[in-house]
Protein backbone atom coordinates (compact mmCIF):
# COMPACT_ATOMS: atom_id res chain seq x y z
CA UNK A 1 0.00 0.00 0.00
CA UNK A 2 1.48 3.18 -1.20
CA UNK A 3 0.04 6.72 -0.40
CA UNK A 4 1.01 7.89 -3.51
CA UNK A 5 4.87 8.75 -3.29
CA UNK A 6 7.25 10.40 -5.35
CA UNK A 7 10.37 8.50 -4.16
CA UNK A 8 10.78 5.87 -6.58
CA UNK A 9 8.43 3.68 -4.72
CA UNK A 10 6.43 3.24 -7.49
CA UNK A 11 8.96 2.28 -9.76
CA UNK A 12 10.42 -0.70 -7.66
CA UNK A 13 6.89 -2.02 -6.41
CA UNK A 14 6.52 -2.26 -10.27
CA UNK A 15 9.84 -4.35 -11.00
CA UNK A 16 8.53 -6.93 -8.21
CA UNK A 17 5.33 -7.04 -9.26
CA UNK A 18 4.55 -10.55 -10.15
CA UNK A 19 5.62 -11.94 -6.52
CA UNK A 20 2.99 -9.05 -4.94
CA UNK A 21 -0.53 -10.24 -4.78
CA UNK A 22 -1.84 -6.81 -4.58
CA UNK A 23 -0.85 -3.33 -4.10
CA UNK A 24 -2.10 0.28 -4.76
CA UNK A 25 -0.63 3.83 -5.00
CA UNK A 26 -2.70 6.98 -4.08
CA UNK A 27 -3.99 8.72 -1.20
CA UNK A 28 -4.88 6.79 1.53
CA UNK A 29 -5.96 8.23 4.41
CA UNK A 30 -2.66 8.04 6.66
CA UNK A 31 -0.74 5.12 6.98
CA UNK A 32 -3.09 3.46 9.72
CA UNK A 33 -5.35 3.36 7.08
CA UNK A 34 -2.72 1.89 4.49
CA UNK A 35 -2.01 -1.07 6.92
CA UNK A 36 -5.60 -1.24 7.68
CA UNK A 37 -6.55 -1.56 4.39
CA UNK A 38 -3.80 -4.20 2.96
CA UNK A 39 -4.87 -6.18 6.28
CA UNK A 40 -7.89 -6.60 4.36
CA UNK A 41 -6.83 -7.39 1.55
CA UNK A 42 -4.16 -9.95 2.93
CA UNK A 43 -4.75 -13.55 1.99
CA UNK A 44 -2.69 -15.21 4.37
CA UNK A 45 -3.18 -16.30 8.55
CA UNK A 46 0.14 -14.88 9.72
CA UNK A 47 0.17 -11.47 9.10
CA UNK A 48 2.83 -8.45 9.97
CA UNK A 49 3.49 -5.26 8.03
CA UNK A 50 6.81 -3.47 6.74
CA UNK A 51 7.41 0.18 6.31
CA UNK A 52 9.46 0.63 3.13
CA UNK A 53 12.76 0.77 4.89
CA UNK A 54 12.19 -2.43 7.17
CA UNK A 55 13.14 -6.12 5.28
CA UNK A 56 13.34 -9.27 7.18
CA UNK A 57 16.54 -11.73 7.16
CA UNK A 58 16.70 -14.39 5.27
CA UNK A 59 14.45 -17.26 6.85
CA UNK A 60 12.54 -14.91 8.82
CA UNK A 61 9.11 -16.18 7.54
CA UNK A 62 9.76 -19.93 7.88
CA UNK A 63 10.81 -19.61 11.44
CA UNK A 64 7.71 -17.50 11.96
CA UNK A 65 5.37 -20.18 10.25
CA UNK A 66 7.18 -22.95 12.03
CA UNK A 67 6.88 -21.43 15.73
CA UNK A 68 2.85 -21.16 14.48
CA UNK A 69 2.39 -24.37 13.64
CA UNK A 70 3.56 -25.44 16.86
CA UNK A 71 2.05 -23.05 18.78
CA UNK A 72 -1.73 -23.12 17.76
CA UNK A 73 -2.88 -21.18 20.83
CA UNK A 74 -0.53 -18.29 20.50
CA UNK A 75 -2.12 -15.09 18.88
CA UNK A 76 1.25 -13.08 17.89
CA UNK A 77 4.48 -13.15 18.64
CA UNK A 78 7.59 -10.30 19.07
CA UNK A 79 10.62 -11.41 17.27
CA UNK A 80 14.09 -9.72 17.99
CA UNK A 81 14.89 -6.90 15.43
CA UNK A 82 18.38 -5.59 14.57
CA UNK A 83 18.55 -1.37 13.66
CA UNK A 84 20.44 -0.94 10.62
CA UNK A 85 21.59 2.44 9.88
CA UNK A 86 21.30 4.48 6.55
CA UNK A 87 24.50 3.36 4.76
CA UNK A 88 24.04 -0.52 6.37
CA UNK A 89 26.06 0.47 9.69
CA UNK A 90 24.25 -2.09 12.35
CA UNK A 91 23.38 -0.19 15.52
CA UNK A 92 25.26 -0.98 18.66
CA UNK A 93 22.62 -4.32 20.12
CA UNK A 94 19.39 -5.94 19.02
CA UNK A 95 16.29 -4.82 20.28
CA UNK A 96 15.39 -8.14 21.93
CA UNK A 97 11.90 -9.23 22.35
CA UNK A 98 10.56 -9.76 25.82
CA UNK A 99 8.57 -12.98 26.41
CA UNK A 100 7.82 -11.92 30.02
CA UNK A 101 6.24 -8.68 28.64
CA UNK A 102 3.30 -7.80 30.77
CA UNK A 103 0.81 -5.10 30.08
CA UNK A 104 2.33 -2.36 32.38
CA UNK A 105 5.84 -3.13 31.15
CA UNK A 106 4.59 -2.24 27.78
CA UNK A 107 3.10 0.97 28.11
CA UNK A 108 6.40 1.73 30.54
CA UNK A 109 8.95 0.92 27.35
CA UNK A 110 7.86 -0.92 24.34
CA UNK A 111 9.93 -4.05 24.24
CA UNK A 112 9.68 -4.87 21.07
CA UNK A 113 9.76 -3.00 17.58
CA UNK A 114 7.00 -3.26 14.90
CA UNK A 115 9.08 -5.16 12.13
CA UNK A 116 9.33 -8.21 14.52
CA UNK A 117 5.63 -8.97 15.75
CA UNK A 118 3.21 -11.23 13.72
CA UNK A 119 -0.18 -11.93 14.33
CA UNK A 120 -2.81 -14.52 13.28
CA UNK A 121 -5.44 -13.14 10.42
CA UNK A 122 -8.29 -13.84 12.91
CA UNK A 123 -6.80 -11.38 15.26
CA UNK A 124 -6.51 -8.49 13.28
CA UNK A 125 -10.41 -9.25 13.02
CA UNK A 126 -10.86 -8.29 16.62
CA UNK A 127 -8.27 -5.11 16.35
CA UNK A 128 -8.14 -2.94 13.56
CA UNK A 129 -5.77 -0.13 13.43
CA UNK A 130 -7.34 3.22 14.61
CA UNK A 131 -6.97 5.86 11.52
CA UNK A 132 -6.98 8.56 14.46
CA UNK A 133 -3.56 7.58 15.60
CA UNK A 134 -1.54 8.25 13.07
CA UNK A 135 2.01 8.01 14.61
CA UNK A 136 0.87 5.76 17.01
CA UNK A 137 -1.09 3.20 15.75
CA UNK A 138 1.16 0.35 15.80
CA UNK A 139 1.54 1.19 20.10
CA UNK A 140 -2.25 1.03 19.95
CA UNK A 141 -3.09 -1.78 17.84
CA UNK A 142 0.22 -4.12 20.04
CA UNK A 143 -1.49 -2.77 23.30
CA UNK A 144 -4.77 -4.10 21.95
CA UNK A 145 -2.99 -7.58 21.42
CA UNK A 146 -2.42 -7.97 25.03
CA UNK A 147 -5.93 -8.68 25.29
CA UNK A 148 -6.22 -11.87 22.83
Amino acid sequence: MDGGSRDGSVEIIKKYESKIHYWQSGPDGGQAAAIEAGIKKSTGSILAYLNSDDYLLPGALSSVADFFLRHPEVQWICSDVRQIFEGGKYAPGIIKADPQTSFEKYFCKMPFAQPGVFWRAQTAEKAAFEKKYQYCMDFDFFAKLFYF
